[in-house]
């Protein structure tokens, strides 16, 4: 078996979405446990999606928690300590009438009555905690319909990033220059990956120090002595897709104004590296 060739099929990836039957995942973390490749792009692909969705995460607002509790608490609170109904003086009146007269059946129909007034209220208490509950629970509908669709955003931002680094990583045609850092910035560094064949650029730009604000970086090729802008980016962990850039003999860094400069502010050059 190639295990490099095993790794690109995309079936680690599968296995850190929870996609794999268990005979599969089994078969993943037994030859996660022979070759140290294996073990190492397992916890970089876990990495990358738990980065994606540090990204993508929704803080719920604060203090939500306690308000549903708060909230239960207090209907509980308010059933327990809700007294019964208790017939008006006019019923009070009519049992005793009924005592003096000696009628049974005058006595049930009080009693009835008695019994329809103290199930309208509760008929009516009820329902409005019924109503209350319906509308909680389509509140928890929404909330979940709108974390799945997050999820699977999310899910199809991490398919899409494997598969363009499996085309970079893959590719021969792609070199990979190093940028070092300058004397504005000694340990700074950062990797453009180039293909000189169809003049496509990705940039991992992850060794920049943040930038000051207002500002923002822009990648520069070196064409022919003259810089050819490559587009401007914001920092992060992983590949950004750059402008494509034809025959270049070196790449630079520059921090410019945000948005971008025609021409490269040479005193704020970062980082510097040759094809």
């Amino acid at each position: 078996m190639n295990i490099k060739e095993w790794i690109n099929s995309g079936i680690i990836e599968s296995y850190v979405l929870g996609d794999l039957s268990e005979a599969e995942a089994n078969e993943v973390e037994t030859l996660a446990e022979r070759h140290p490749e294996v073990k190492a792009e397992i916890s970089e692909t876990e990495m990358a999606l738990e980065g994606l969705a540090r990204k993508a995460a929704v803080k719920p607002r604060s203090g939500l928690k306690d308000d549903l509790f708060s909230k239960i608490d207090s209907k509980a609170s308010e059933v327990k300590s809700r007294p019964e109904p208790t017939p008006s003086a006019a019923t009070q009146t009519k049992v005793v009438e009924i005592s003096r007269n000696n009628r049974p059946w005058q006595w049930l129909s009080a009693a009835a009555v008695a019994l329809l007034i103290f199930s309208t209220v509760l008929a009516f208490y009820y329902r409005s905690q019924w109503q209350s509950a319906e509308l909680q629970l389509a509140s928890y509908i929404a909330q979940e319909q709108e974390l799945s669709q997050e999820y699977q955003a999310l899910r199809s931002d991490f398919e899409q990033l494997m598969e363009q680094k499996t085309q970079v990583f893959t590719n021969p045609d792609f070199q990979q220059v190093r940028l070092q850092g300058t004397e504005v910035a000694p340990s700074a560094f950062a990797l453009v990956y180039w293909n000189d064949a169809s003049d496509q650029v990705y940039l991992n730009p992850a060794g920049l120090p943040e930038p000051e604000a207002g500002k923002q970086y822009q990648l520069w090729g070196i064409v022919d002595g003259q810089p050819a802008s490559a587009g401007v980016f914001d920092l992060q962990d992983d590949l950004v897709a750059m402008q494509q850039i034809d025959g270049a003999s070196a790449f630079a860094i520059t921090l410019e104004p945000r948005g971008g400069s025609e021409n490269p502010t040479l005193e704020a050059m970062y980082v510097l590296g040759e094809v």
